[in-house]
């Protein structure tokens, strides 16, 4: 049986003809803005003041989701991650993983965990569910709670402990901030006691209903000096190379948000279309946003083009237009992190 984890050699072959011919392989379908948490860098909009969305009216039908994922299919999709908000929160949810599955679609759940329990992973399983991102936030109840405004540590890493027992492909997504700095030690200890592999992210982004606050709890500069300086400080170094400047954005990429919304990255909120009003194929195949971003070349990167840190910069274009308005541009946080990364590069080499 062929290997079909993204990270297989196989995959990396099918990825690369993707990208060249404009195949979404991964896209990400946003099924409910509704969320059990309320944390302080939510994207959506300022979770902290209302718990769940002042427009959900315009969240898709149950039906117009499963036509989504239908969509997706015919596009050429392979995988396909289901988040929110919580999906978990949606009625339905077992319902689109199982419309996933019959799709012959591999579908993935991004997910905080906390109403993952051993009766809903054996649903899951059964409805087909392959994989999941669990959010982890702190490896302790206060700092836990101070940034999600909720209790629920202990059911995070409960989630990751019952997926990994289940089978499924497991992944912890430790979100770096200023309340959890000083337990990143732990939060990846505890996953690597539970065998589970885990991504760390500093990215924080502005929120795309541009409330203020979202980054509040971003970590600055010293923050930055201090992980490269301790002994997971291999975790936050990059070595960029010329490609780096363009991502998968409208390439092997696309996001659907609640609402319909189609964008060329879940984390990249430039509006293409909605599939409300057109159909998905149309709307991949000829949005002006999506040929404009297929069409970029390093030269339209221009601040990049001329920076001496290029070489150490992990520079998201999407991270960066939710900031600054300009895809190709930079903001002020990577370029201070990259000018760090180059200098204690050069200090130790």
């Amino acid at each position: 049986m062929h290997d079909l984890k993204p990270s297989s050699s196989l995959v990396a072959n099918l990825i690369a003809k993707a990208h060249s011919n404009h195949q979404p392989l991964f896209p990400t379908l946003e099924i409910t803005q509704i969320c059990n948490l309320a944390c302080k860098h939510c994207y959506n909009f300022d979770r902290t003041k209302q718990a769940t969305p002042n427009n959900q009216q315009e969240h898709m039908s149950s039906a117009q989701i499963e036509n989504a994922i239908e969509q997706l299919r015919d596009l050429g999709a392979l995988w396909i991650n289901l988040s929110g908000g919580e999906p978990l929160t949606h009625p339905d949810i077992l319902r689109f993983v199982n419309k996933a599955s019959e799709c012959h679609l591999i579908p993935r759940l991004k997910t905080n965990g906390l109403l993952f329990d051993e009766a809903m992973a054996e649903r899951l399983k059964r409805a087909g569910l392959k994989g999941l991102d669990v959010s982890i936030y702190g490896a302790s109840e206060e700092t836990y709670e101070k940034f999600t405004k909720r209790p629920g540590k202990e059911k995070a890493f409960n989630a990751l402990k019952i997926a990994k027992e289940k089978g499924f492909d497991i992944s912890a997504s430790i979100i770096i901030h200023k309340l959890n700095l000083s337990e990143l030690s732990q939060m990846i200890s505890q996953c690597q006691k539970l065998g589970v592999k885990f991504q760390l992210s500093d990215e924080i982004t502005e929120r795309y209903d541009k409330s203020p606050g979202a980054r509040d709890y971003e970590i600055d500069g010293n923050d930055m000096k201090m992980l490269l300086s301790s002994e997971h400080g291999q975790l936050f170094k990059y070595k960029n190379h010329e490609q780096g400047l363009q991502c998968s954005c409208a390439k092997t990429v696309i996001g659907i948000g609640f609402d319909g919304s189609v964008y060329p990255c879940i984390g990249a909120p430039i509006l293409a279309g909605n599939i409300k009003e057109q159909a998905l194929a149309e709307i991949w195949k000829n949005s002006p946003v999506f040929s404009k971003i297929r069409n970029l070349r390093k030269e339209d990167f221009k601040s990049c083009n001329t920076c001496d840190f290029i070489d150490h910069c992990n520079r998201s274009s999407g991270g960066i237009y939710a900031n600054t308005g300009d895809y190709c541009g930079c903001d002020s946080k990577t370029l201070e992190f990259s000018r760090i990364r180059s200098m204690l590069s050069n200090n130790q080499s």
